[in-house]
């Protein structure tokens, strides 16, 4: 039930992203769906974001290169953000959690059974 919410709300972002954008009336909206992104895939969605700004401002110091925004852009920012953010909600943190759960029910010490005589 998580998942499809999450998902749901993923995909309402991109719809309403897409729905809104018109360069040339709204072209803040892009800023919408990269901070909607990042609170749904918090605390990864972070580390996703800082390294895009690397990678944009290497862009353009190494090749004066300027990322528009654009339909695709736009889509190609929200699938990252929804793969990070999927992986590490319902397979990251649900294995490491399975993991801690057997760690702590092996740790604990096996009383013996009474044997009747």
């Amino acid at each position: 039930m998580l998942k499809a919410i999450w998902l749901f709300l993923a995909c309402l972002v991109l719809g309403v992203t897409l729905f809104n954008f018109e360069k040339s009336s709204n072209p803040d909206i892009a800023q919408f769906l990269f901070y909607a992104m990042l609170v749904l895939s918090f605390p990864l969605g972070f580390l996703v974001a800082a390294l895009l700004s690397y990678l944009v401002i290497g862009l353009h110091s190494a090749f004066g290169l300027t990322l528009e925004s654009d339909y695709l852009s736009i889509t190609l920012l929200w699938a990252i953000f929804v793969i990070v953010g999927y992986l590490q909600w319902f397979v990251l943190i649900p294995f490491i959690r399975e993991r801690l759960r057997e760690r702590k029910n092996n740790s604990k010490p096996k009383v013996p059974e009474k044997i009747s005589p």
